[in-house]
């Protein structure tokens, strides 16, 4: 496990830098924002390596002395995020270099041992305050992305009064690998589904431990982009997360067609099993657990190439245990939870997410369970290389990062910022996003008649 520990502290004197958590105490450091302490690298589950390759998360190891939480962790072995050049064309608007956008920094350090979280508190939050919780999953097509992109930032959270929690979880054959043989080693014959289970595990860590950072356990707002927001919708139908979620937060997840379809759904356990056995032809899940990442993503490529595939996207599957099934069904089996839910994509979003008759669609499905959503558009088209508001494009101003952007951001965009995180933010204290001083924002009851549109003012 990757911790180092303060040998020299002492436990006697409260300390805002220092709490309690499974495993032992871990001690944060003061954010750039003095009125915000960052708790870094918290480890939520065991390494998941060696034996526990392919298994549900495990119980933390403790620790004995302070952890000083004053770097973030390792994440999931990915494809490495590769610069290209510079004169990248972009020839229609939702075209754009992922990597100049997110990575040009590269790529930290890459390791099975990845299931760390991340918190950001205000700096004078203590045990009793019940201060809301926004819990975020990154996106990355269940392939890439971690928790602590240079895009995501707690402090424009923890300076309104939200606690919040940011997570690495396995990713691609490590995360999602589903094979019969792996079933069949498993009490419940279920595989696959590793990196939601680690999502779960999660999930429970800060319910069992957010309030000695001053959260309210009962007051979870899920949220998330992309892969990430394909999680939200997926742990709103897993029969493990019931009674954990307050409200959530679906940004540019896909919606549900009025014939029932849904983007990028999950596909069933068995399909999942049998591409897992064409995949690893006659290794042995023995021999799998001694491979390196490297030579994994050696018998993935073979498998690409045979079938001219770009990559291949593992994903969660629906196993009955860990998912119930996909958003539609479950809407249609009453087995959503019926909790404030806020949704919405980008201008120029991919097909599958973009807005339109399948978010009309789930808006009426939700209401006419009693839960009418809130409903977005992010139209600000970002200036620099014509991109447009692309896919992910929203995400510099959600976290209020916006100078952190290569791009020529202005004044105008800060404040399109601010305000989006008052909504956010407000969305996760009360369920409604609506404030003093904000316009207003109406649910989602007439189609898309009250969709609320971002862009800046010109």
């Amino acid at each position: 496990m990757m911790v180092l520990c303060l040998t020299a502290c002492t436990t006697e004197t409260p300390s805002p830098l220092v709490c309690e958590v499974t495993g032992g105490k871990v001690q944060g450091i003061p954010s750039d924002d003095p009125d915000v302490i960052v708790f870094k690298g918290i480890p939520y589950a065991a390494p998941p390596i060696g034996a526990l390759r392919w298994v549900a998360p495990q119980p933390v190891l403790p620790w004995d002395n302070v952890l000083l939480a004053d770097h973030f962790g390792p994440i999931s072995f990915q494809p490495p995020h590769v610069a290209g050049p510079d004169s990248t064309v972009i020839s229609e608007y939702g075209q754009v270099d992922y990597v100049k956008e997110f990575f040009s920094e590269g790529d930290p350090q890459m390791s099975e041992d990845c299931l760390y979280l991340n918190v950001w508190k205000p700096a004078d939050a203590k045990k009793g305050d019940k201060l809301p919780v926004a819990f975020w999953i990154h996106g990355g097509a269940f392939i890439a992305g971690f928790g602590y992109e240079k895009e995501f930032d707690g402090d424009a959270y923890a300076k309104r009064g939200v606690i919040l929690v940011t997570i690495n979880y396995r990713l691609g054959v490590f995360g999602f690998l589903t094979h019969p043989d792996l079933s069949a080693e498993n009490a419940d014959h279920i595989s696959g589904n590793y990196g939601m289970l680690d999502q779960i595990k999660a999930l429970d860590w800060t319910r069992e431990n957010i309030a000695n950072f001053g959260g309210d356990p009962d007051n979870i707002t899920i949220f998330g982009q992309s892969a990430g927001a394909m999680s939200v919708r997926n742990l709103l139908c897993s029969p493990m997360t019931k009674g954990k979620i307050a409200k959530a937060i679906i940004q540019s997840g896909g919606a549900i067609n009025p014939d029932g379809s849904e983007g990028m759904s999950a596909l069933p356990l068995a399909e999942y099993e049998q591409l897992g056995k064409t995949l690893m032809g006659d290794l042995s899940i023995r021999d799998l657990r001694q491979m390196s990442y490297d030579q994994l993503q050696e018998v993935i490529g073979r498998y690409t190439a045979a079938h001219n595939l770009p990559f291949l996207m593992l994903q969660p599957n629906v196993d009955g245990k860990v998912l119930e099934g996909g958003l539609s069904a479950c809407l249609e089996k009453d087995f959503v939870p019926h909790i404030p839910i806020m949704m919405g994509s980008t201008l120029d979003d991919m097909a599958f997410t973009r807005m339109g008759e399948s978010y009309a669609y789930l808006a009426s499905r939700l209401a006419e369970k009693g839960e009418a959503p809130y409903v977005y558009e992010f139209r600000r088209r970002l200036p620099g290389n014509g991109s447009g508001a692309f896919h992910s494009s929203e995400l510099w101003y959600v976290f209020n990062t916006v100078k952190r952007c290569w791009r020529p951001l202005g004044e105008a965009d800060e404040a399109l910022s601010e305000r989006m995180v008052d909504y956010w933010t407000n969305f996760m204290k009360t369920g409604n996003p609506n404030g003093e001083g904000l316009p207003e924002w109406r649910a989602c009851t007439n189609g898309l008649a009250d969709v609320m549109e971002f862009d800046i003012e010109k």
